[in-house]
């Protein structure tokens, strides 16, 4: 009887430690599925982090504190090519640094083969007792121009360069100011300063 009872209970005890291992490698298969999962996502969001782009064309190292203010995602939204569908659309990025914030936008388009990047805007502003102050800024953080302004009054600019870019972007030239602009443009970005006379007008050939 007590060898039937001792039998028993071995028995019982090895079922037991059959059903705790079955559950803990059950847990750890969980675990491990959860763990892989999470590493995906994140893989996933860090390939398809739309500042990526910015980041290569700006020349940014650090990422970090970049907010996304405005998104605006519209799928298959521009078809540059007849055998690529793109999806994507509209982004908007703040950065604040104590009391200057940078703030880009650009739109990005993504296919299974190919992607498009098209910048907006990059600039920094940031501001004194009297003035504001704004750099725009382009490829490779390039400065297209910079400017302070009243904090009260935006109207008139003191430029510290790029006056003459400012005026060809905001369309604050004549038709013919922005042709001789286009063929000096390389001369004209290096002028720097505000007290700059117009740009001349490009005069009709007479034959």
């Amino acid at each position: 009887m007590k060898i039937y009872i001792i039998k028993l209970i071995i028995t019982f005890s090895m079922e037991r430690i059959k059903i705790n291992t079955l559950i803990i490698f059950v847990l750890l298969c969980f675990t491990v599925s959860c763990t892989r999962n999470h590493l995906v996502d994140s893989e996933e969001q860090n390939l398809f982090n739309p500042l990526n782009k910015s980041a290569e064309y700006y020349c940014l190292k650090d990422l970090s504190g970049w907010e996304n203010s405005i998104c605006s995602i519209e799928d298959n939204y521009l078809n540059f090519n007849t055998d690529n569908d793109y999806s994507g659309g509209f982004y908007q990025y703040r950065k604040y640094i104590e009391d200057t914030v940078y703030k880009m936008s650009f739109e990005l388009y993504t296919s299974t083969s190919d992607t498009i990047f098209l910048p907006i805007d990059f600039y920094k502003r940031y501001e004194d007792e009297d003035y504001q102050y704004l750099i725009l800024f382009g490829k490779e953080s390039d400065t297209l121009f910079s400017y302070k302004a009243f904090l009260y009054d935006e109207l008139y600019k003191f430029f510290i360069s790029g006056k003459y870019y400012y005026q060809f972007r905001f369309k604050k030239l004549t038709i013919k100011q922005e042709l001789f602009y286009n063929i000096h443009e390389d001369s004209l970005k290096l002028l720097n300063g505000n007290d700059l006379p117009p740009l001349p007008e490009v005069k009709d050939n007479i034959n």
